[in-house]
């Protein structure tokens, strides 16, 4: 109600009529009623009106909603005609760039292609050259040093045939020497023979055949002696490399008949080898190998199963080399007189049996000698056994 007291309704929006006609009734009565009807219909008009604008205008709206969305489908569409027109710009663009630069690439890589097989070329062209220059200095080099060696080789051919010439001179200025020297000890060994010869006549007792027997081991003794005169009277250096397998060889003798004959075998191969080398080394070598045998008789007394094998060696080796026979006897004699035989006649009687003891062990190997038979001929066989006997009881009255 206003301030008269007059009952003014609210706006209707949307509410009922009937109800509000209900209320009016109520409230105000029928002319209030009427009255109501009235600003009711009234209303309704402006309702309707308003739902009429209200309509108009979401009709306005929904027409300003289609044309903003075609609008905005418009804009979507030439967005996205815009972006798909900067990709492909973007897209050409790029393979442009792409292209340009592969071109660039490989107008670079050609272009450096081309250095580089310009450079290798460059440098096989410089190390060709420089394996000319090198051939060409190694060829000079080769040649000089030719040229050197052939110089230095005639230098030193010359040399050495002057040095030949001299050695040659100086060893036939030797042998000159020695064979004069041995000729002059020789004719004053002669003498001196005669004259003991003579002086043992009337000191010893022997026989003319032991005597002349003597003498031709003594005479291939000196023989020999002189020959290797040079070689006994080197350094002791030089002569070790020729003692040293000898003194092996003869250390290994044994009973055995094969030990025997290994023994053999070699000492004849190096006697044979030394005869290649010259005479002066083959007899030094027949010298100590004589040597070292017969020193061996000074064990026989002991060791006088020793006395064959050694005696087979002897003979096997003066069948292979007829020099060493007589060298080995006259060594022999040197050490045991009764091996000639022969005896010193101002010997005491009660002396002999002693004398003889002493010199036992040769006397086995002397008689072991005589009895050898592993070669078929032995060059000192029992037949010199027999003669050895009879000048043994012809000549020594004892």
């Amino acid at each position: 109600p206003d301030s008269g007291g007059a009952w003014w309704p609210s706006p209707v929006r949307g509410e009922d009529f009937d109800r509000l006609e209900w209320r009016l009734r109520q409230h105000s009565g029928a002319a209030a009623v009427a009255q109501t009807d009235v600003e009711s219909l009234v209303l309704q008009r402006a309702a309707l009106e308003a739902q009429r604008r209200t309509r108009a205008l979401e009709e306005e709206l929904a027409e300003l909603l289609d044309e903003e969305a075609t609008d905005m489908a418009s804009l979507k569409w030439a967005l996205k005609e815009e972006r798909r027109r900067l990709a492909e710009n973007e897209s050409r663009l790029l393979r442009e760039a792409r292209c340009r630069r592969s071109k660039k690439l490989e107008s670079l890589t050609a272009s450096m292609d081309a250095a580089h097989s310009k450079l290798k070329a460059d440098e096989l062209a410089a190390v060709e050259a420089a394996k000319v220059a090198a051939a060409e200095q190694e060829r000079e080099r080769a040649l000089k040093e030719k040229e050197a060696r052939e110089a230095r080789k005639a230098e030193e051919a010359r040399q050495e045939a002057e040095e030949q010439a001299k050695q040659q001179r100086e060893h036939e200025e030797r042998l000159e020497a020695s064979k004069k020297e041995a000729q002059r000890a020789a004719d004053e060994k002669k003498a001196q023979a005669a004259a003991a010869a003579k002086a043992r006549e009337a000191t010893r007792w022997i026989g003319e055949s032991g005597e002349q027997w003597e003498r031709t081991c003594k005479e291939a003794h000196a023989k020999a002696a002189a020959s290797c005169a040079n070689l006994t009277g080197a350094p002791l250096s030089v002569r070790k490399q020729l003692d040293k397998p000898l003194r092996k060889f003869v250390n290994q003798i044994s009973s055995t008949k094969q030990q025997v004959m290994e023994v053999y075998q070699r000492l004849t191969a190096l006697l044979t080898q030394a005869r290649g080398a010259g005479e002066e080394q083959y007899y030094y070598c027949l010298l100590k190998l004589s040597q070292m045998l017969v020193g061996q008789g000074e064990d026989l007394q002991r060791q006088h199963q020793l006395a064959y094998p050694i005696a087979e060696i002897i003979v096997a080796l003066s069948s292979d080399h007829p020099d060493m026979l007589q060298v080995f006897m006259h060594l022999l004699h040197a050490k045991a007189p009764l091996t000639v035989p022969t005896l010193n006649k101002g010997l005491l009687a009660e002396h002999v049996s002693s004398t003889g003891s002493a010199q036992k062990g040769f006397l086995m190997l002397y008689g072991a000698v005589v009895q050898a038979h592993m070669v078929q001929s032995n060059p000192h066989g029992v037949g010199c056994g027999w003669s050895y006997v009879a000048r043994l009881l012809n000549s020594i009255p004892v």
